[in-house]
């Protein structure tokens, strides 16, 4: 339009004087476009405000942009400031170009107020042409990657919005959104392949400095108009490299970036522990390649670590609030003592308000850490999108055992948290490996506290790997060495997890979560085939149930995930089984199939000891081609690919590996079967009879001993698969004696030592001492029938984590006549709206019942909607929760063996968005 408009008005541009033909040309625009100017605003522009928004309105005269290329100087035979026909104010910046030919991808450049590369940064600006093919870039740089070509900082352009409305004004815009970015920077790898160290782009503390117009110039005269540009919000970056030399780029021993963790440029699977003191020669033998010490500055233990080839991670110098947050002051410039510290860590279960102190410490660490450029990990409650834009490598954790959280739901939480976070950037969690502190208590004798059990450990680490996480930490606060009935199992489990990561090591970490698979034992496999009216028909096809919406067998407690990896496929199958967090069962089975979408040649199953198929069976159906395991015990890995050099490094690894793992597991088994038949030993006292107890204990030490013959004889696979029914064998006898004790139980945390196999002896004397204790107290909490407003409000304190509606209040129920309370909640996230009652003096020794009816509606059915009740004394572990709608009453009761004197408290959270209806809430001493 704009060149059809000046045709017609002027014709042609004159031949003998290009100059004026322009200016005619720009007059034109100029009569046709011309705008009132529009206000000027700027946000801020204070340099020490963190965020701000950059404006430039082109009226000072100044020319910001410049040509980049001596051709595309030649030919631009004006360029001004001019008043004629801005898109805004007075003024714009103006380029005429005249050419005898055409010329390509020429680039105009203007330097910016340098940014932190995030998700909200947005660069537009205002510009009017006759050129063609005009694209807009913002020019991101990596101070911490050497581009192989050049021997340079890398920089790469991101582009933006493409220039449609010839001759007129239009607005283009860039933003580094973080599916933008990841992107362009998988782009930026692949035109990089070969040629980058590791195959991978360092992209910490990435910023933009600088935006391009890009655009074709054509034969004749051309006018090109910029004005009104925005650049914001601007987070100014801590280190700016002008002037690199490659020489001056120290390569760091462990890198984070893409989804994926590298170590001297190879894929990297992180699996690490916290140290306590304990031998070092204690701490390798778990298997673990990094450790978490408390000391960054005690050399002693760096070099030992250094000298193991484990990688220490530690917590660097902490500042104050005021000093991180205000940059008063910095931290002193690490030295090269500390080389062999891989990571730093800023701590667990950071809670959510922290993400501003977070920000300025990660500032101040990477300013101090220029040389190595260690990534920093963090473990975080909430906020994981803000967070994950401060530290490289996340973290998120959330233990299960022994609560009444479903390890099905846990494993979703743990997917939540991974999508919450940053697209493309890894994450790591923590797995229990001991009973919380609360649960613990005190004053047990040491073969009466609770323990996780070896399984428990060791299905944690691969539903983590399952729900993409590509680093395990495994959390402890016990020292490894210390003598503790039960802990030397935790030491094997480790070091079996451990093991077979490294066997799975390219895998693990170059895999990408791309599918769920349905998994279905053969028992419960369809039988349907094609027939002549569905010649198409499968028996893998689903059909939904019109209840619930979904395919039928989709609640299978065994499910699969598949992860696109370097050189195939990886498939995880693992067995999400109904109240394992309490005591697992045998998890095993003759027989699962899985259909995979794909068309798969060959498939390996890898376990610690070894790669085999003859285990496997494949066959090709329509949709994909279905995996059939003829044994499946718990967890297994499955690898699918068409590379037999990948294939031959697998082997190598198990050669490697096989004995550790054979002989970790026969330990393993034995420790525990003499550990469950001395508990079994003093059930058989006090609890009611198992049907075959001895005759299961039996058929476990027959295994056992037939796995040490085989470990003796050198057979690795042999001794590792009788070890393994060994511990099948005795977690039968562990689960029959959890459900017999359980099942009077409204709830499994309704007694603590209900909720693992250890300490089932002591809920059997409490049981007993119950049936002692014939008579109650009164309602020691006097406003729980919450008939009286006064005593309700002064009584009950509120608090809250979230900004949604919420209420409380005392409603009347005219079917039972009687008030009771009503907690309302719009929270969104998982935040909560909680009550915390009164103080009720207890003392060691006491047994405190705990009752009340409830009526709960969460606005939809999801994870993070829920109402919680739990006493001050246990804390959230031992919490009863209710996630399910009930339109009637339901009754609530636990009880608690009181092992100090203290107060005892009653808190009622509602987390998340729903109605809540609590009455008749009664805290009572048994005498």
């Amino acid at each position: 339009m704009f060149r059809t408009l000046i045709s017609s008005v002027f014709g042609r541009f004159p031949k003998g004087n290009p100059v004026i033909g322009v200016l005619l040309f720009v007059f034109a625009a100029n009569v046709a476009f011309c705008q009132q100017p529009n206000p000027v605003v700027i946000d801020s522009m204070d340099e020490k405000t963190p965020s701000r928004l950059s404006l430039v309105d082109f009226e000072d005269g100044e020319l910001k942009w410049s040509a980049e290329s001596e051709v595309l100087r030649s030919v631009v035979i004006d360029s001004r400031h001019t008043d004629l026909g801005p898109h805004s104010g007075t003024g714009c910046e103006q380029r005429i170009f005249e050419s005898n030919r055409i010329l390509l991808d020429q680039r105009l450049e203007m330097r910016l107020v340098p940014s932190y590369v995030f998700d909200e940064l947005k660069t537009s600006v205002w510009v009017r042409t006759d050129c063609q093919n005009v694209r807009f870039m913002l020019q991101i740089r990596f101070p911490n990657q050497i581009d192989p070509r050049t021997k340079e900082i890398l920089s790469i352009d991101l582009p933006g919005t493409v220039y449609s409305k010839s001759g007129q004004w239009q607005q283009l815009v860039c933003s580094t959104s973080d599916e933008e970015v990841r992107n362009r920077i998988i782009r930026a790898r692949g035109q990089l392949a070969g040629l980058l160290s590791g195959g991978t782009i360092d992209t910490r503390e990435a910023y933009v400095d600088q935006i391009a117009l890009v655009f074709d110039v054509p034969v004749g005269g051309s006018v090109l108009q910029i004005d009104t540009l925005r650049h914001g919000p601007i987070v100014t970056p801590e280190n700016l490299i002008e002037t690199p030399e490659a020489a001056d780029i120290y390569q760091p021993r462990l890198t984070v970036t893409d989804d994926r963790v590298m170590k001297d440029d190879r894929p990297f699977f992180p699996v690490f522990t916290l140290y306590h003191g304990e031998s070092l020669k204690e701490v390798e033998s778990t298997g673990v390649n990094m450790l978490w010490i408390e000391d960054y500055a005690d050399r002693a233990i760096l070099e030992a670590l250094d000298q193991m080839g484990i990688g220490a991670i530690a917590q660097p110098p902490q500042p104050t609030t005021e000093d991180a947050i205000l940059h008063r002051q910095g931290i002193p410039t690490f030295e090269s003592w500390t080389e062999p510290i891989w990571a730093w860590m800023f701590g667990f279960a950071i809670p959510e308000d922290d993400v501003r102190y977070l920000q300025g410490w990660s500032n101040q660490v990477r300013g101090a850490d220029r040389k190595f450029r260690r990534p920093i990990l963090a473990d975080v409650v909430g906020q994981e999108r803000s967070f994950h834009r401060q530290v490289d490598f996340l973290g998120s954790s959330r233990f299960a055992i022994h609560s009444d959280l479903p390890v099905a739901d846990h494993v979703e939480i743990l997917k939540r948290s991974r999508n919450a976070a940053l697209p493309g950037k890894p994450m790591f969690t923590f797995v229990q490996t001991e009973a919380l502190s609360t649960y613990a208590g005190k004053n047990r004798e040491p073969d009466a506290s609770p323990i996780v059990e070896p399984e428990q450990i060791l299905h944690q680490g691969y539903a983590a790997l399952a729900a993409g996480y590509k680093g395990i930490g495994f959390w402890k606060q016990i020292p490894l060495d210390q003598q503790t009935v039960g802990l030397d199992e935790r030491i094997h489990a480790i070091r079996l997890f451990a093991l077979h990561c490294r066997i799975l090591e390219p895998w693990l970490a170059t895999g990408r979560v791309v599918d769920d698979l349905i998994v279905r034992t053969n028992d419960s496999f369809p039988q349907q085939t094609a027939s002549l009216l569905s010649p198409l028909k499968t028996r893998w096809d689903q059909p939904i149930d019109a209840a619930g919406g979904k395919p039928l067998g989709s609640d299978s407690e065994i499910r699969a995930s598949v992860f696109r990896c370097d050189d195939g496929f990886l498939i995880l199958p693992v067995w999400y089984e109904k109240d394992e967090q309490f005591v697992p069962g045998a998890q095993a089975v003759k027989g699962i199939r899985m259909l995979l979408r794909a068309d798969v040649m060959q498939a390996w199953e890898v376990t610690p000891t070894g790669i085999t198929q003859s285990n496997l069976e494949l066959s090709r159906v329509p949709g994909g081609t279905e995996i059939h395991l003829k044994e499946f015990d718990q967890q297994t890995a499955i690898v699918v690919t068409s590379k037999p050099a990948a294939i031959e490094e697998i082997r190598r690894a198990c050669r490697t590996y096989r004995t550790d793992a054979a002989q970790s597991t026969v330990a393993m088994a034995a420790q525990k079967f003499e550990r469950v038949s001395n508990v079994h030993a003093e059930l058989v006292e006090i609890a009611p009879p198992i049907a075959d107890a001895e005759l299961v204990l039996k058929y476990a030490y027959q295994n056992l001993e037939n796995a040490r013959k085989a470990l003796a004889a050198g057979h690795d696979a042999d001794a590792y698969a009788a070890a393994r029914r060994t511990l099948r064998n005795l977690r039968v006898l562990q689960r029959r004696y959890w459900e017999s004790a359980v099942q009077e139980l409204p709830v499994a945390t309704a007694s603590l030592d209900a909720t693992g196999f250890q300490t089932l002896p002591q809920h059997w004397q409490t049981m007993r001492e119950l049936e002692d204790r014939t008579s109650t107290t009164q309602n020691l909490l006097s406003s729980g029938d919450f008939d009286n407003q006064a005593d309700v409000q002064q009584d009950w304190l509120e608090d809250s984590s979230g900004n949604g509606l919420q209420l409380v209040e005392l409603n009347y129920d005219a079917a039972s006549q009687r008030t009771f309370l009503r907690m309302q909640s719009a929270n969104q996230g998982g935040n909560f709206f909680a009550l915390t009652g009164p103080g009720i003096p207890v003392a060691a020794g006491d047994l405190v019942v705990v009752s009340a009816r409830i009526r709960y509606a969460p606005t939809q059915q999801d994870i993070g909607n829920e109402l919680v009740i739990y006493d001050t004394t246990v804390g959230l572990h031992g919490a009863t929760h209710l996630r399910k709608a009930s339109e009637d009453w339901q009754q609530v009761e636990f009880m608690r063996k009181i092992d100090e004197d203290r107060e005892f408290r009653i808190r009622l959270e509602l987390r998340g968005s729903g109605v809540a209806d609590i009455d008749d809430l009664k805290v009572r001493r048994l005498e």
